[in-house]
């Protein structure tokens, strides 16, 4: 199976979270990892706020190595630019306006993505309304519980 990875689900990794090794087995169990350009972004920026916020707390180098972490990751993931093709997906799709803008982004990539492959795409993430959503669009939604 295509494994469509979400912000939520890649950060469980880099911050080490409690599902982290549920995270891991799913991504190690598919060879196949596509995103959106958002996950790059959104990533990044959690990193450095997070960071920010927790400068005293952690090593000088945290950031950094997570950094590190992040870009080592995402070279593993099939990147998609968001473009006219994806606004398309938006148009076309009502049910993405149950999802903030980035998470109906995400799905709207991930509908092009399982318009052009001919095995099955699940959504990995841990965020409770685009996995509500994805599963609304028939989407596999990963983990299937946690």
């Amino acid at each position: 199976m295509v494994i469509y990875i979400d912000s939520s689900f890649l950060l469980s990794i880099i911050f080490e979270e409690e599902n982290s090794n549920l995270s891991i087995e799913i991504w190690k169990d598919n060879d196949y990892r596509v995103s959106s350009i958002l996950l790059e972004s959104e990533c990044l920026i959690t990193l450095r706020r997070f960071f920010k916020n927790n400068e005293d707390n952690l090593e000088r180098n945290w950031l950094s190595l997570k950094e590190i972490e992040l870009y080592g990751l995402l070279d593993e993931v099939n990147i998609r630019a968001f473009d006219e093709a994806l606004i398309g997906y938006l148009k076309l799709n009502e049910e993405l306006s149950k999802c903030k803008t980035l998470d109906a982004m995400h799905l709207a990539t991930a509908l092009e993505f399982r318009d052009k492959v001919t095995v099955g795409i699940g959504i990995c993430t841990y965020d409770r309304n685009m996995r509500r959503t994805a599963g609304e669009m028939n989407f596999p939604v990963l983990p299937h519980t946690f």
